[in-house]
């Protein structure tokens, strides 16, 4: 299972769109968690590489603030 495979099923929503607004492509991703009482929480960024928001994304679930 890839990295984002294994957040998903841990229940997180992952949402990442190419950005053509650069001067080189790059990568736009939002990660939310949507359990519990509203509103819910997103993070999101910009990386030059799929990795990178693979890495980015592990990072988030680990500095992820629970209310």
């Amino acid at each position: 299972m890839t990295t984002l495979e294994t957040l998903a099923a841990k229940g997180w929503h992952i949402k990442i769109l190419s950005d053509h607004t650069q001067p080189n492509l790059c990568w736009r991703c939002w990660m939310s968690w949507r359990k519990g009482k509203l509103p819910h929480r997103e993070e999101c960024c910009r990386q030059d590489t799929l990795k990178e928001i693979a890495a980015w994304c592990l990072q988030t679930e680990k500095d992820w603030k629970w209310e």
